[in-house]
């Protein structure tokens, strides 16, 4: 996982820290795993390394660390009277995360669809070279059915010193129809595949 700001739109998260800051009174940064202090509400960056009535982590669901959410009163401000600074932290975490997690699994899913995507076009253009492929198959095929006839028709011409010829222009025959047959069923199989791919693509 990259750092908070590579999938989060962090003027959205500084939106709703804001938010919290003017419900409370308080003010918090949040830092990602690097230490990197990426947003602020309630007080100016300078100011943040100083404010730490809480200091949370911020835990992803895999339990990797994302950063850390640190805050509480700033000196010469108004805190709203009763608040305890401990469970707003706590409170502005949550919906952070909710709000950092969500934008992860966006940021996932996109790339997902990506990499699908990539692999579609990919697994296409390896069914057209097949395609070409059994075309070819299929050209051998027809010449080596004109081959084993014309076998065929020499070991006749041949009589009875031919006959093992023709056993062997037989053989031959039978190979081209079976490889005939197999060339005919890849082909089926790979038209079946365009259509999967052609769908999803379209999806």
């Amino acid at each position: 996982m990259g750092s908070i700001k590579d999938f989060c739109d962090i003027k959205q998260l500084e939106t709703y820290m804001n938010s919290w800051a003017k419900t409370t009174g308080l003010a918090a940064a949040v830092t990602d795993k690097d230490g990197e202090n990426i947003a602020v509400c309630g007080m100016s960056k300078n100011d943040s390394s100083r404010v730490k009535d809480f200091d949370l982590q911020l835990v992803m669901p895999d339990g990797s660390v994302a950063g850390r959410l640190t805050g509480g009163a700033v000196s010469g401000t108004d805190v709203n009277d009763g608040i305890n600074k401990t469970a707003a932290g706590s409170l502005l975490k949550d919906m952070l995360m909710l709000f950092i997690n969500l934008s992860y699994e966006q940021d996932k899913s996109s790339h997902t669809m990506e990499d699908i995507s990539k692999g579609a076009e990919d697994a296409a253009g390896l069914i057209v070279q097949a395609n070409k492929d059994i075309s070819q198959i299929s050209s051998f095929c027809n010449k080596q059915k004109i081959l084993a006839l014309n076998a065929s028709i020499e070991a006749a011409r041949a009589g009875e010193h031919g006959r093992g010829f023709s056993v062997v222009a037989e053989e031959v025959q039978g190979l081209a129809v079976n490889m005939s047959a197999t060339s005919k069923s890849i082909s089926a199989t790979l038209a079946k595949l365009t259509d999967a791919i052609n769908m999803m693509q379209h999806e």
